[in-house]
């Protein structure tokens, strides 16, 4: 320590003396501190400098992310929650501990306590505000690192209502665990896309009839169009026990509904409803697609009648359908008639030999009367079809009168457009019908 002392001779003479410094004893509290840890001081690379971002995120707390849609569904989902018991009171009562006596973590206590203190007053202020919970499914997606909330609709591991009551079996199949250890034969279900379920040995035609609920066995990938064997077998039982005159009876029926000539009195007496002259009209359009439709699937149902099935039976429903094609000419049905006679005529039909040759005498005299008649029912000119459509329109309401006389009565129900579009099943479509076709007579062939 220095001191100034003036000496007696000289005022101006100024002596500077130093004392000893004396420095007082450490306290108890203070040597016992730990040294801080030192602040490690940044690496100045340029890697860090480009991995630096100076974004501000102070400025981006007001800001939603994308996994939310309001500041009410943020609060939701934010991981930080304020319990029941807390009082701050408590926190900043806690004697202080040898680190926290230092100031700098004196204030981040401080700032750790008003962040929590914010965040419990704005958690309890939006509960105070929603009179009644949102619906999580409001906002546009989840928060992705937590775990996502069940909702009740959403419970993927409940079987449906309908199916809620389900056997041992299907349980095992839908737990994954597999009941096909036995004998029993395992048949892929369509519809589980790899699970197989046991099927018994009685067959898989009784199964299915047993379980409608169970889709065809083939995997979706393969699905196409098929024939029904129930259906084709009613159609052939149909034609081998009713007399020609009966079927052109149920098919011209069914034409007579489709063209209107069937009905109550008010229908009949109204000229614009008859069909005759709705097919000529702009407005006719749902009419003639039917009947394009009514056209092709008596083509397919006369072909496959007699393809199909034993080879014994084939010759009594060719000469059959011959018949009736005769049959619909002579009660004026020329719409049907065309559509047989088309039939009969087909390319893969008439190859086959066998066929043919085992037809009376009386049988393919009556099937070159139809082939000429087929003929004579093309018309390539367009005023020959405008005359006769004329003759439609002035003989429509004579037509009706007869055609409700002669078809009010039809024989069964087999001839319908509802029973023979299920003679497919899978495909509607033409291609899909003249696929079936094909397999059919390519079966033939070998």
């Amino acid at each position: 320590m220095l001191r100034l002392v003036s000496s007696g001779r000289d005022p101006a003479l100024v002596i500077i003396k130093s004392e000893p410094v004396v420095v007082p004893p450490v306290p108890a509290a203070l040597a016992n501190r730990p040294l801080p840890l030192p602040i490690r001081s940044p690496r100045n690379t340029q890697d860090d400098e480009e991995d630096y971002s100076e974004m501000d995120y102070d400025a981006m707390d007001g800001i939603l992310d994308a996994s939310t849609m309001s500041i009410n569904d943020r609060d939701r989902s934010s991981s930080v929650s304020c319990p029941d018991n807390f009082n701050p009171a408590k926190i900043l009562a806690i004697g202080p501990s040898r680190h926290a006596q230092h100031p700098r973590c004196r204030l981040l206590c401080r700032l750790a306590l008003l962040y929590l203190l914010d965040q419990c007053t704005s958690i309890d202020r939006a509960s105070c505000e929603r009179s009644q919970p949102e619906d999580p499914r409001d906002s546009a997606f989840l928060d992705y690192d937590e775990p996502r909330t069940k909702f009740q609709d959403d419970d993927y591991d409940k079987l449906p209502p309908s199916r809620s009551r389900s056997s041992e079996p299907d349980r095992n199949r839908l737990s994954g665990s597999s009941d096909c250890d036995s004998a029993d034969s395992g048949v892929r279900d369509s519809r589980d896309s790899g699970i197989y379920r046991c099927v018994p040995k009685r067959g898989i035609r009784n199964f299915r009839e047993e379980n409608p609920c169970y889709s065809s066995p083939s995997p979706p990938d393969d699905h196409h169009a098929s024939l029904s064997q129930v259906h084709l077998m009613q159609l052939k039982q149909f034609l081998l026990t009713k007399r020609p005159d009966e079927i052109s009876l149920a098919i011209s029926h069914e034409h007579a509904k489709m063209l209107r000539f069937l009905g109550s009195t008010e229908n009949l007496e109204s000229k614009a409803n008859n069909g005759l002259r709705l097919v000529l009209l702009p407005s006719g359009a749902i009419l003639r697609q039917e009947l394009l439709e009514r056209c092709s699937m008596l083509h397919y149902s006369c072909l496959l009648s007699i393809l199909s099935g034993a080879r014994k039976d084939a010759p009594l429903i060719l000469k059959k359908w011959i018949l009736t094609g005769v049959s619909l000419a002579r009660h004026g049905d020329a719409f049907a008639c065309a559509c047989i006679a088309g039939a009969l005529n087909e390319s893969a039909l008439r190859g086959l030999s066998w066929l043919w040759t085992s037809l009376d005498s009386p049988a393919k005299g009556e099937y070159e009367a139809l082939r000429n008649l087929d003929g004579s029912l093309k018309k390539d000119s367009l005023w020959a079809w405008l005359d006769r459509a004329r003759d439609w329109c002035m003989r429509a309401d004579e037509s009706c009168k007869a055609a409700n006389a002669k078809y009010a009565r039809a024989d069964g129900g087999v001839m319908t457009p509802s029973f023979l579009s299920r003679l497919f099943v899978g495909g509607a479509a033409p291609e899909d019908r003249q696929k079936v076709l094909k397999g059919v007579i390519q079966r033939i062939m070998d």
